[in-house]
């Protein structure tokens, strides 16, 4: 597959930011080697699932699109499995898949 410069670039800072954990490029990273069709990830740090919580992660993910609402669990439940043994201790992460919302303008 062609990829351009500056996605290469990208992927090589995010990966390297695995080697300590714990930092918004490692996420990035760990989210997209863990299921191929993972293409987007939006990182929030001391938040779980919309609350605040100091030592928490939240990930949303997504594909070219949104994923079906059956797929996108099965996606969240890919990369929760490939992250979660990678954590400090004391730290909880939450995965979810993007949903798409229409607004009008």
């Amino acid at each position: 597959d062609e990829e351009s410069d500056l996605s290469l670039v990208q992927r090589c800072q995010n990966k390297w930011a695995t080697i300590g954990a714990g930092t918004r490029a490692a996420f990035l990273s760990w989210a997209t080697s863990a299921d191929a069709a993972v293409q987007k990830v939006a990182v929030y740090s001391n938040l779980f699932n919309g609350t605040p919580k100091a030592g928490a992660v939240t990930l949303y993910i997504a594909g070219i699109g949104p994923f079906e609402p059956a797929d996108g669990i099965v996606k969240a439940n890919n990369v929760y499995n490939y992250i979660s043994p990678k954590l400090p201790i004391m730290t909880e992460l939450f995965v979810a898949a993007a949903k798409s919302q229409v607004i009008e303008v």
